[in-house]
Parts: C-alpha cells; sequence; structure tokens
C-alpha cells in the first residue's frame, strides 16, 4: 500500500524478508501481467482472495523492474486499474487500455528537474507518476 519512487521500490523488493523468505524481487513485466485477472469486470483486476493486499482504487499502477527500451530513465508499469492516457485535443485522461496494460513511468524525479504528470508521444499523453506500488514476487 505504499508508493515508491522505482529506486526504492527495487530496494525495497530485494530486502524484503517475509514468511520464512529473502529471496524476494521486483518482477519483470511478463511476471508482473501474468497476474493480472482478465475475468474480473471490476477493479482491481486482480484475484483479492488470493492477493488479500490490494488496494481498492481504480488507478493501481504497479512497477515492474524492466526498464523502458531506450528510455532509461522509465520503466514498465502494469496497470491493475484503469490505464490513463489522453490524445488529440483531450482536456481529461480516459482508460483507453484497461486493466493489463503496460505503460512506463519515470523511475525519479530526484535529479531530473521534471515536474511534468505525463509522457507524451505523437499518438497520446501517458498518466506519468515516479510513485507507483509495488508487488514483490519469488
Amino acid at each position: 500500500g505504499t508508493r515508491r519512487d522505482w529506486p526504492a521500490a527495487l530496494a525495497y523488493c530485494e530486502a524484503l524478508d517475509l514468511g520464512g523468505h529473502d529471496d524476494w524481487y521486483l518482477p519483470n513485466s511478463k511476471e508482473l501481467q501474468s497476474i493480472v485477472d482478465y475475468r474480473r469486470t471490476t477493479l482491481p483486476a486482480i484475484d483479492t482472495s488470493v492477493f488479500k493486499i490490494t488496494e481498492d482504487s481504480e488507478t493501481l499502477d504497479y512497477w515492474t523492474s524492466t526498464t523502458f527500451g531506450d528510455w532509461k530513465n522509465y520503466a514498465n508499469v502494469i496497470a491493475f486499474g484503469k490505464a490513463l492516457s489522453k490524445a488529440g485535443d483531450q482536456t481529461e485522461y480516459s482508460d483507453w487500455h484497461g486493466a493489463g496494460a503496460q505503460r512506463s513511468s519515470i523511475k525519479s524525479l530526484e535529479g531530473q528537474g521534471m515536474t511534468e504528470d505525463t509522457t507524451c508521444s505523437v499518438n497520446a499523453c501517458d498518466y506519468n507518476r515516479p510513485d507507483n506500488l509495488v508487488r514483490c514476487v519469488r
């Protein structure tokens, strides 16, 4: 339930000692996307009977350990809630991609000189936050 920037998310998982195990890590994009429950008709799109510590919210992006291509300051996130974007002359964000979407977020604002809340391409602007949620795996 604690939001962290990407370096803190990596460190949190690497230092986690839970259930008698200390081999936790931040999952890559494919690992995290494999637990999205696409059958759910409500959010979050995860089996809450298995993953009991899950925030009840529509905007649930979780960090992955996967850097976003050549954009070394960005990492992939997986949406377990709405994947917010806007394009053209839209002023409000909408859920273009839906739960299970892989998006990107800036890893940290520290030292970046950035205050923008969007990452834009020629097609759309994605909502961008440096403090996403963390789900460690082993």
